[in-house]
Order: C-alpha cells, then sequence, then structure tokens
C-alpha cells in the first residue's frame, strides 16, 4: 500500500544559473497549472538545490504550495513566478510604453497643456532593469513622475506634442 497526502504539493522549478543570487528559502512564489487556467496557488521556496545542472544551467528550487480541496494532482504541468530581487521606491512603465528613436529609448507623457488638451511629451529616458512586464527608468529628459500616464499604444509613428486621447483598456 502507497499513502499519499495531497494537503500541499511540492512543486519544482529550474531557475537560470544568472539568475541563482535573486532568490533565496522563504520567498513568495505563485504557481499556475494547466489544467486550472487564470487560476494561480500561492506557496513559498522552501529548499534550493546546492547543485547547477551543468547541461541546462540551472538550479532547481522547490516550492511549497497548499492544496484545497484535493484538486491538484502530482505531476501536473506548472508555471511557477518566484518572488526574486525586491527593488522598492523604483519608477516602472510597462515595456510596451518604450520606444526607440536611433536607437534611444523614448517614453511619450500624456500630459495637458495650457489649453487642458492632453498632449504626448516625447521624453528620451535611461532605463534600468525590467523583466517582462516593466522597465525601470532611471531618468528622463521631460522629468516623467510616479502616477503620470504614458502611452502605451499607436505610439510608434507618434510626435512630440501630438494631440491625444484616453481610452480604457479592455482586459479580453
Amino acid at each position: 500500500m502507497t499513502l499519499i497526502d495531497l494537503r500541499s504539493l511540492y512543486v519544482d522549478a529550474d531557475i537560470l544559473e544568472n539568475e541563482i543570487g535573486l532568490v533565496q528559502s522563504g520567498s513568495n512564489a505563485k504557481v499556475s497549472f494547466t489544467a486550472f487556467p487564470g487560476e494561480s496557488f500561492a506557496g513559498s521556496i522552501v529548499s534550493i538545490n546546492p547543485l547547477i545542472d551543468i547541461e541546462k544551467k540551472t538550479r532547481r528550487v522547490t516550492v511549497l504550495i497548499d492544496n484545497p480541496a484535493n484538486r491538484l494532482i502530482a505531476g501536473m504541468f506548472a508555471t511557477v513566478v518566484l518572488d526574486a530581487e525586491i527593488l522598492e521606491d523604483r519608477l516602472l512603465v510597462p515595456k510596451e510604453a518604450i520606444v526607440l528613436r536611433d536607437d534611444r529609448p523614448v517614453v511619450f507623457i500624456a500630459r495637458e497643456n495650457e489649453n487642458g488638451e492632453l498632449r504626448a511629451v516625447w521624453s528620451y529616458v535611461e532605463t534600468g532593469k525590467q523583466n517582462e512586464e516593466f522597465v525601470e527608468i532611471i531618468s528622463s529628459k521631460f522629468d516623467l513622475k510616479p502616477g503620470e500616464s504614458v502611452v502605451i499604444d499607436n505610439h510608434y509613428t507618434m510626435i512630440h506634442d501630438a494631440k491625444i486621447r484616453k481610452v480604457k483598456r479592455s482586459n479580453g
């Protein structure tokens, strides 16, 4: 007889060698399964294998997650997102807000002019760290401030001081 306790599960994930220094035991993780699209399960890193897989250049990390109602089954395919290096007090913009002009990154800031019209302000930026969603802005020519809106669509041919309007994005 084999006894299995499915109240919690261990999920193994590989991290790239260049990301080893960014994760640590106890860090939070989010695990999603193809069987449950749009749903994620919270967990935490419980162990980091001390060995590197020489062929894949990865290191194995084990995440422990709760298994409410025993919905998850050992062996299911999962995607794991790990909390890595946490950078506080950073100015971030969505990755799609960055446009390259003459090989320099540009952001269009949505600002009202003296007539109350919403205009696109072309601002060269110095970028820092980035992930799949956001880019850190270290400095900008026209002093982009936290909370200001930036243009994220239809800006590849946009010019400075172009008249713009805000639209709500649909999530579909």
